[in-house]
């Protein structure tokens, strides 16, 4: 799939003046976005049956790429037992225990898988009913960020660590600053990657909302391991997007093939 999306730089010379020009200028991904777009529009997308059966796979891909070592069949078992409720109340209710279901897990990464498939659900509901419109509001995406962190590890960090207490789903008033790139992830002390991991799993959840608000299918980066993330991630912050639009467009488009073939198959779209 991927070499559609760089097929127009096919005879040009890697580092040569044209070369650089269509790699700045995004034209190189003009043929796989109407290529999607076109599919969008025929498949009728989104479709709520899409979105839902994508939960579970969403959620656990989300959480895999942290190094949760939970399978990918965890994830099913735990959404085959959970209910979609508002961010709101989930961030303040009694979660449900699932240990009783996978006895012989890490507590903490099934509470950490348990939590993102149920605000995964939750931001999927939200967006089927908000298309075309902008984003999660302050306190919802606050109330994300609270839930997700319920009953794991990295939870104890707002009451410890740097600076004074801070409430889930809160901002921190301490500041930590570095003298390179601001945007640059650095391995500080054990409450700063807890952070930063928290912060990769809301923007992934904004992301999957984004996505079903503009008429597109949630991308799950089936295969990426953590470390060709992080490079993807870094070289975007340091002005090269390129491999990381490269790898969400071809997601996409492929995940459309799979659902467009299986709408001839079953009757799977909904009207």
């Amino acid at each position: 799939m991927l070499k559609h999306v760089y097929a127009p730089f096919a005879g040009l010379k890697k580092g040569s003046p044209e070369y650089e020009e269509l790699a700045a200028s995004g034209r190189m991904f003009e043929p796989i976005l109407k290529k999607i777009d076109y599919l969008k529009h025929s498949m009728g997308l989104p479709a709520r049956s899409i979105v839902e059966s994508l939960v579970a796979e969403y959620a656990y891909q989300s959480v895999r790429i942290e190094d949760n070592m939970l399978h990918l069949g965890d994830s099913m078992i735990i959404n085959d037992h959970l209910v979609s409720m508002s961010a709101r109340e989930l961030s303040k209710a009694a979660l449900p225990n699932l240990q009783s279901m996978l006895p012989i897990v890490d507590p903490s990464q099934l509470a950490e898988l348990r939590n993102h498939i149920i605000a995964c659900h939750w931001v999927a509901k939200k967006a089927m009913q908000s298309l075309s419109t902008l984003g999660l509001d302050e306190n919802e995406v606050k109330s994300l960020s609270s839930l997700i962190v319920r009953d794991i590890n990295s939870e104890a960090m707002y009451s410890a660590g740097w600076g004074k207490r801070v409430k889930l789903g809160d901002y921190r008033q301490t500041p930590i600053v570095t003298k390179s790139n601001p945007l640059r992830i650095f391995p500080y002390h054990v409450e700063v990657p807890a952070l930063m991991k928290r912060f990769f799993e809301v923007s992934r959840l904004l992301f999957q909302d984004a996505l079903i608000r503009q008429g597109y299918i949630p991308v799950s980066l089936r295969g990426v391991v953590r470390d060709d993330y992080l490079r993807m991630i870094r070289d975007a912050q340091d002005g090269d997007p390129s491999d990381f639009v490269a790898k969400i467009l071809s997601t996409q488009l492929e995940a459309m093939h799979t659902f467009r073939a299986r709408k001839s198959e079953e009757g799977y779209m909904e009207a």
